[in-house]
């Protein structure tokens, strides 16, 4: 298992609940990233994400985590 650490800013503030930030991101990870676990924190302008990926290794990891942050940061909650 490979963790990865990214944030992505967040167009509201006070930042939505953060169950609502999650089903957000679960909603845009695919089975093939291979996702184990994801746990996040809402700050202001902020959310700061931890993805847990049962990837083969870390390079591995880290694409899946390139791609599953341009995904959520182009949904209109996040911004770039």
């Amino acid at each position: 298992m490979h963790i990865t650490i990214f944030t992505v800013g967040i167009r509201h503030n006070p930042p939505p609940d953060e169950a609502l930030l999650l089903d957000a991101m679960w909603a845009h990870i695919r089975p093939e990233d291979r996702v184990e676990h994801v746990r996040i924190r809402a700050g202001p302008g902020q959310l700061s994400v931890a993805l847990f990926l049962l990837a083969p290794d870390q390079r591995h990891a880290q694409k899946s985590t390139d791609e599953i942050r341009q995904r959520i940061a182009d949904l209109p909650l996040f911004r770039n």
